[in-house]
């Protein structure tokens, strides 16, 4: 709950930037991220796509709310995270997979 509110004070403070239709992607996109980011080890831990799927929508949202805003840093810096996280999610799978033991018979 408080990741989200986070999330919406961070959209709030900058919602006179750029067109009113970028405003409302970061104000949808930075509160469910954050609350993404703040259960990321459990999130990829548990292998809960629910909130990987929310995470990257999130995300994205963010990075096209700064696009249409010409905040090019904003877009990389956001961007580069979701990128991150959805290597993070990958490799953590590959991880797991090659470390469970194969079946005897």
């Amino acid at each position: 709950m408080a990741a989200g509110v986070v999330g919406v004070a961070i959209a709030l403070s900058s919602i006179t930037d750029g067109p009113v239709f970028a405003a409302l992607l970061r104000l949808a996109g930075y509160p469910v991220a954050c609350a993404a980011i703040v259960r990321w080890v459990p999130i990829v831990r548990n292998r809960h796509v629910g909130w990987l799927t929310a995470h990257e929508l999130g995300m994205g949202a963010i990075c096209l709310g700064w696009a249409l805003t010409n905040r090019w840093s904003a877009v990389a810096v956001n961007g580069a995270w979701g990128v991150i996280a959805l290597d993070w999610w990958a490799i953590s799978n590959r991880r797991r997979s090659s470390s469970v033991a194969p079946p005897t018979a």
